[in-house]
């Protein structure tokens, strides 16, 4: 992969991971108050940053998929431990003693198997880690996907795409949408869940599209965005609570705007990563993108218990992921200094 490429990936982890930041610090969403105003506006912000966690997925199908050009299966299950698996489990149970400390959890009711659990699970312990353990089935997928002969990678794939698409997502959305009461079990387990991203960030990535496709993607990505805000809208008005017809990572409308918003991404990162300001300052944050998932629950639970934050204000919800993600960065920077605690935030 060329430098040229490894800027834009380098552009899309970064804007993936300030992404996250943002869906979290516009949590108010997930709490509807038909009388409030925020959350007309919150329902917006959820909707324009969902690409946030299919857009890292993507990433991690054009960084990993490939594999076996650069080391052996054995070394990259060792990667993912060192880099993913062992930071994972080393912050769940910082997060056990954060939880302790504040009083989130019950020393009478904590035991070695609410720990396990927790870990097991992802949320438990820390709520925004839920993807990890998807990310560690996507790992283990991997291996059998690179498996496949580079010439056969374009066919193959776009075959998985078009028949997961169809078949896993479409039909059971516009069963659902409208109500068709329709029995439905012909789904392919090969194209579920997260594993399906890995494959459509490849695809796009790797196999530049002609224009007209790129356009076609990008008018979807409009109608799905402008789907899951409206239909979620509607919905959750009528039913007085959030209602997630038009929500999930695996259904039509996300699928839709994140392919469309990927296609955007990456044109922009091209542009954007020419110019050596760019690179220096996307390139200097790049370097710590995955400890800003790890630790940005942390300081948004910090923040908001220790100082008088209104977390329905638009300054807070658009304002505080910038700053929040450059203070990870910096003690980032300075937990790399220990050598002992190095592992922890690679």
């Amino acid at each position: 992969m060329n430098k040229k490429n490894d800027n834009v990936i380098t552009f899309l982890q970064v804007v993936s991971a300030f992404s996250v930041i943002a869906l979290h610090t516009n949590s108010c969403f997930w709490n509807f108050d038909a009388n409030a105003g925020y959350w007309f506006s919150a329902n917006i912000i959820e909707s324009v940053f969902y690409f946030a966690v299919p857009v890292f997925f993507m990433i991690s199908g054009i960084t990993l998929i490939d594999y076996q050009e650069k080391y052996s299966t054995k070394v990259f299950f060792l990667k993912r431990a060192k880099k993913t698996l062992l930071p994972y489990i080393i912050w769940s149970c910082i997060g056990v003693f954060y939880n302790l400390h504040v009083g989130y959890f019950s020393i009478d009711t904590l035991g070695i198997r609410t720990v396990l659990n927790g870990i097991l699970g992802g949320s438990e312990i820390i709520s925004v880690y839920w993807f990890f353990p998807c990310l560690f089935c996507v790992y283990l997928a991997i291996p059998l996907f690179a498996a496949v002969d580079k010439e056969k990678k374009k066919e193959i794939y776009r075959y998985i795409i078009l028949i997961g698409i169809v078949l896993n997502i479409l039909i059971p959305f516009i069963n659902n949408v409208f109500q068709l009461q329709m029995e439905w079990s012909y789904t392919i387990s090969v194209a579920s869940g997260y594993i399906l991203w890995v494959v459509i960030g490849y695809v796009i990535y790797k196999y530049p599209m002609k224009t007209f496709y790129k356009v076609f993607i990008g008018v979807a990505g409009i109608i799905g965005l402008f789907m899951h805000i409206c239909g979620t809208y509607i919905l959750t008005i009528r039913d007085g609570s959030v209602n997630q017809t038009f929500k999930g990572y695996n259904n039509l409308p996300c699928i839709m705007y994140s392919c469309g918003i990927f296609i955007l991404l990456c044109f922009i990162g091209k542009k954007f990563m020419k110019y050596k300001v760019s690179q220096a300052i996307v390139g200097a944050i790049g370097k710590y993108t995955f400890p800003i998932y790890l630790m940005h629950w942390f300081i948004l639970d910090y923040v908001v218990r220790h100082f008088d934050v209104d977390t329905t204000s638009l300054l807070w919800r658009l304002g505080a992921p910038i700053p929040i993600g450059l203070v990870i960065v910096g003690i980032t920077w300075i937990i790399r200094k220990i050598p002992i605690l190095r592992q922890i935030v690679p």
